[in-house]
């Protein structure tokens, strides 16, 4: 698990990077897509997990019912399901970019709630590494939240 100033100080570099985080080189980033339907969202991975630079509100939606495997940090076994995915209106900032904003909740289970933090959750072969804060509860579930902010070029179509 990260802490929230190294996950944080991450956003910081990836945002003034544009996408070029933690001082890698664009080749580097350039890896194989993720398995998706022919004509869904695409992402690329680094060591078979997702980067968090290509996540977006369309992965996500490819992802909803799919449960979500995470551990506390007492290791204890969390399961978690996408509830909601939350965009708001894009904001251009520039001639070339704009700033996409989204959340995702996800319902979850298990008796010890998840303290906020970085987080890996997998999916099948689908493996993400997320930041997520407790927002309450639904009855016995347990309500998480997931916040983006990225820049996304406004000459990418869909972007």
């Amino acid at each position: 698990m990260h802490s929230r100033r190294k996950f944080l100080q991450g956003c910081v570099v990836l945002t003034l990077t544009g996408g070029l985080s933690h001082g890698l080189a664009a080749e580097s980033l350039m890896a194989s897509s993720g398995p998706m339907p022919a004509a869904g969202p695409t992402w690329r991975t680094r060591g078979g997990w997702i980067m968090v630079e290509d996540l977006s509100p369309e992965i996500f939606e490819t992802w909803r019912g799919a449960i979500f495997q995470t551990t506390t940090n007492e290791g204890n076994a969390v399961r978690l399901e996408i509830a909601e995915i939350t965009q708001k209106p894009k904001q251009q900032i520039s001639a070339t970019q704009s700033l996409q904003q989204f959340s995702v909740v996800f319902r979850g289970t298990g008796e010890t709630p998840l303290r906020q933090g970085m987080y890996a959750l997998e999916s099948g072969s689908d493996k993400l590494e997320i930041f997520l804060v407790p927002v309450g509860r639904e009855g016995n579930a347990l309500i998480y939240e997931a916040a983006f902010s990225r820049l996304t070029d406004n000459s990418t179509k869909g972007a």
